[in-house]
């Protein structure tokens, strides 16, 4: 949702890459945000997948996702007055690090189930894959996955590279992401069309490279702009209980808000009650005229 003149107020979002599209968060988010009246911008990461969006390239293709994020924000921030930054998932911690590096005038932040140690969250994809296919009784596929997931010793090294992929073929992966199913279909169906599809290319070739890079995300000092922390009650992926820790170090000021009966995609699975938490919590300048 794009504003139209330069003294609108509104936010900036960042979806859950590498590899995803947020064409599929827009269109679920669309009915709530213009109940709202709140002002979107949506990013959508350079993908083969996605011709009107950023060049990809496989060579540095972090760098080109950073770079990408990086001029999306500086073209968007100037057609608002006040300024908001949501990320969800992966897309936090990089996001974190441009807006603390660059010195970005953004005057709140909403990550939404964030992951702060993305290895975990990895590791974490493969351990409910293990649980499912011992469930399907497949146990062949359970016991390489769990003998790659003791291989493996750090981020996407090889024996992760290898497991990844094989969780990506796990029939029940996805419902471990959301706790209201006919919510997982209707993102499901609206990623039916090519250009807002998972791109296993690029979701490849950024974690390859983010590799070579990983320590530099970390953070030089702690960002002071107030943050709201959304979370889903029964997110399988990110536990609330670990984000308090996690995020101290990263942030001087942030509440938490736990969403109950909502998984990874709490916005998405109650796109009302994440609107409102835009609305209320943010200072009456970041409130759509």
């Amino acid at each position: 949702m794009k504003s139209s003149g330069p003294n609108a107020r509104g936010y900036m979002y960042f979806g859950g890459g590498p590899g995803w599209s947020s064409l599929p968060d827009q269109s679920m988010l669309a009915s709530a945000l213009g109940r709202g009246q709140v002002r979107m911008d949506f990013w959508d990461e350079p993908s083969p997948l996605r011709p009107d969006g950023d060049t990809f390239f496989t060579d540095r293709a972090f760098h080109n996702w950073m770079f990408s994020a990086s001029q999306f924000l500086n073209d968007s921030l100037p057609r608002y007055s006040k300024r908001g930054v949501v990320t969800h998932g992966f897309s936090t911690l990089p996001i974190l690090k441009m807006v603390e590096s660059q010195n970005l005038k953004v005057d709140r932040l909403v990550l939404i189930s964030p992951f702060v140690d993305i290895y975990a969250y990895q590791r974490r994809l493969v351990e409910l894959s293990v649980q499912d296919f011992l469930r399907l009784k497949d146990i062949p596929v359970a016991s390489q996955l769990k003998i790659l997931f003791e291989q493996s010793h750090e981020l996407f090294d090889h024996p992760m590279q290898q497991a990844l992929q094989i969780a990506f073929h796990n029939p029940c992966l996805f419902d471990h992401f959301w706790q209201d199913l006919n919510h997982r279909d209707v993102w499901f169906m609206n990623m039916e069309e090519r250009e807002s599809q998972l791109d296993l290319v690029s979701w490849q070739a950024v974690n390859q490279d983010l590799v070579q890079v990983v320590d530099r995300l970390k953070l030089l000092n702690k960002v002071s702009i107030p943050t709201t922390v959304i979370l889903g009650e029964r997110d399988h992926i990110v536990k609330a209980r670990d984000i308090d820790e996690a995020l101290s170090p990263l942030l001087e000021h942030f509440e938490i808000k736990i969403f109950p009966r909502a998984g990874h995609f709490p916005h998405l699975e109650s796109p009302d009650r994440f609107v409102s938490h835009l609305i209320d919590r943010a200072p009456s300048e970041l409130m759509a005229s």
